[in-house]
């Protein structure tokens, strides 16, 4: 996926995201000149800045699937020390939402978004599984849908990066972006 400086100026990024794309691409940079997309990632932009990106270009299914995989990365985690299938619940609905859309209503998500949070106990791992079911619950949505998955998304990698899964989340939100 390519862009240009110019073009995310268009979409009204936030001050500070902005300043860190110019800080990593170089003050000389022609902000017409394009750029491969998945070069941000790890450098100066935020996860968060990135998925806000995918947001603002409509990638939706991407930014769930993204999130699907964080979850998924910590799970484990929290498995081996709660009893509570909430957060792998959450998951397999957003899996099942992602093979068919129409298989899930947006209210069966946001309940398990909702009991995954319930059951989180500050784990990140449970936090990861119900910001994936809430990415798919936004990206249903008809309205501000591509905004709120992005904010999950960034969520769930928050989580999983946390939990010891920076270059892991990294390489796959580089592999989405590529496969855009």
């Amino acid at each position: 996926m390519k862009t240009t400086v110019n073009k995310i100026k268009a979409l009204q990024p936030c001050k500070s995201g902005l300043v860190n794309l110019i800080k990593q691409l170089g003050t000389d940079f022609d902000h017409d000149s394009e750029f491969e997309v998945s070069s941000l990632v790890g450098g100066e932009n935020h996860i968060s800045d990135i998925t806000w990106l995918l947001g603002k270009t409509g990638e939706k299914r991407k930014l769930v699937e993204f999130s699907v995989y964080c979850a998924e990365l910590v799970l484990p985690i929290y498995e081996k020390d709660n009893d509570s299938k909430a957060p792998r619940n959450a998951i397999d609905l957003t899996k099942k939402w992602l093979i068919d859309e129409s298989s899930v209503t947006r209210q069966e998500l946001r309940d398990a978004a909702a009991t995954a949070y319930a059951a989180a106990a500050d784990t990140h791992a449970a936090h990861a599984a119900a910001d994936a079911a809430h990415a798919a619950a936004a990206a249903a949505a008809d309205t501000h849908a591509a905004h709120a998955a992005a904010d999950a998304a960034a969520d769930a990698a928050y989580y999983a990066a946390h939990a010891g899964f920076k270059s892991e989340i990294e390489n796959k939100l580089k592999e989405i972006i590529n496969n855009v």
